[in-house]
């Protein structure tokens, strides 16, 4: 499948925010082989499904901020998280 590897495929798709057909365009192969290239790797499944929790956690935590339902103890964590997440698209700018 076009020296398609887990961890090439891995790499794609954190740097595609999950899209598996970006994902499929940054790997230049068809959406239709990945696709077929993750069926054949249950923990591509898995990792695109943490992928897609993750975001979907992400949406609504702007919201959970502004009405207050973030533990206080969380926060530091929390700011921690967003500066490496900062810093990550700095570089990648």
């Amino acid at each position: 499948m076009k020296n398609l590897t887990v961890a090439a495929v891995k790499a794609a798709l954190d740097r595609c925010g999950g899209s598996k057909a970006e994902a499929a365009r940054e790997l230049r192969v068809s959406r239709q082989t990945l696709y077929n290239f993750m069926e054949a790797a249950p923990e591509l499944q898995e990792y695109a499904s943490e992928i897609s929790e993750t975001i979907a956690m992400a949406a609504i935590l702007p919201t959970a901020i502004r009405r207050g339902r973030i533990d206080p103890r969380d926060r530091q964590e929390l700011q921690q998280i967003i500066a490496r997440c900062l810093e990550s698209e700095a570089r990648a700018a």
